[in-house]
């Protein structure tokens, strides 16, 4: 038997968290296929951040415009001092990015023609960074090659990011964390553009993103590969905007977001679809765990998503899904379970924050139907809540 357990995922991705989630044995994880990106790593610009000063390949940048990395004083709080220092990048390339800033940001704009200019590429390695920042995202994309026809109305979930402007390469056996600290910022980490998330070879670089507002927000696709990604936030965890076009789609890693503690945000929000194939996907929030106006598709992979409400799962998801509502609410603490049929026990979960529904697939579910739920002392089958 094999057992998805929620727990163990969390404990794993939280190694370096101090979350306070519960530890049952973690699944062997299958080893991430190596991206395209993840290769470049050989002829990247090094960019060493810190607050005493930035080092691009060893030597130190100002604001010289005509370099490909500058500094610039142009963050700012609410009563207009400046504050923070953002370090941009603006012509294409691979650059890997460690060390930190306690007040500041990284920002991507190769210019306004980016867009339509396949060129206009970036590739950011994190390897060991720390940002926060007080005023505005930690790292905000704004200018790159956009690889997706945003005009076009989009006739299936499936869509190809792998041309995309902007791709994060999380470097093995590295721990890197993005903070944005103001409610007022869009999000920690921002977008215009189609973004990639891949980690390397061996599939273990984690990035937590932390935020006093959104988490990550795209305006276009959102892709994970690999790698791991921790986002708490206040509001929306992941969220992709663009009205009937976005996709939000897991192809492997593991992904864990608790967000929506302002009580009105989803953990995962797509203006489109939101689409997973693999990997790992646990999505906690006192609203939706998953929403997707345009629907959501679930082909493969283990994902567990809790809140006050369930999004409908497309019919022409690959995999089974088991999606659920209390006859009461559920506390955090609580220990849930998941039976199949044959009496196989598919999820051992201890609740980490209070929920209504639930919506759980996983390889192992093969007929929701004959599913015992059991929460405390207390269990129903499928058809009974």
């Amino acid at each position: 038997m094999k057992t998805f357990a929620a727990s163990a995922l969390l404990a794993a991705l939280l190694a370096v968290q101090a979350t306070g989630c519960s530890t049952q044995t973690a699944d062997p994880t299958p080893t991430p296929t190596a991206t395209p990106e993840a290769t470049e790593s050989d002829t990247a610009t090094t960019v060493d951040l810190s607050d005493s000063g930035v080092t691009v390949d060893g030597a130190a940048v100002d604001s010289d415009t005509e370099s490909p990395v500058l500094v610039d004083q142009s963050l700012y709080d609410a009563a207009g001092e400046s504050t923070a220092t953002a370090v941009v990048i603006t012509q294409p390339g691979t650059y890997r990015l460690s060390g930190t800033l306690t007040d500041g940001q990284v920002a991507v704009d190769l210019g306004t023609d980016a867009a339509s200019d396949p060129e206009a590429v970036v590739t950011l390695i994190l390897d060991g960074v720390d940002i926060t920042c007080s005023s505005a995202p930690a790292l905000v994309v704004e200018n790159v090659y956009e690889c997706a026809d945003l005009t076009a109305e989009i006739t299936s979930p499936e869509v190809d990011t792998t041309t995309a402007g902007i791709s994060l390469v999380l470097a093995d056996g590295s721990e890197n964390t993005l903070t944005s600290t103001s409610a007022d910022a869009v999000a920690t980490l921002s977008t215009a553009m189609s973004l990639n998330v891949s980690g390397q070879e061996e599939g273990d670089g984690l990035l937590t993103v932390t935020s006093a507002s959104a988490g990550i927000q795209g305006a276009a696709h959102l892709t994970l590969d690999s790698g791991r990604m921790v986002v708490q936030s206040q509001s929306t965890g992941l969220q992709a905007n663009e009205e009937a076009l976005s996709v939000i789609t897991v192809n492997g890693g593991k992904l864990f977001v608790n967000a929506g503690q302002d009580g009105a945000s989803s953990a995962v929000a797509s203006q489109g679809h939101v689409v997973v194939n693999d990997g790992e996907l646990v999505a906690l929030s006192a609203d939706e765990g998953l929403s997707a106006s345009s629907g959501v598709q679930i082909n493969g992979g283990s994902v567990l998503a809790m809140g006050s409400a369930v999004t409908p799962v497309d019919e022409g998801s690959a995999q089974a899904v088991l999606d659920w509502i209390f006859t009461e609410p559920q506390s955090a603490g609580a220990l849930l379970t998941i039976q199949d049929g044959d009496g196989e026990e598919l999820l051992s979960y201890t609740l980490e924050r209070d929920c209504t529904a639930f919506l759980f697939s996983s390889p192992q579910l093969t007929d929701a139907s004959t599913c015992t739920v059991t929460v405390g002392n207390v269990s129903e089958e499928n058809g009974d809540a």
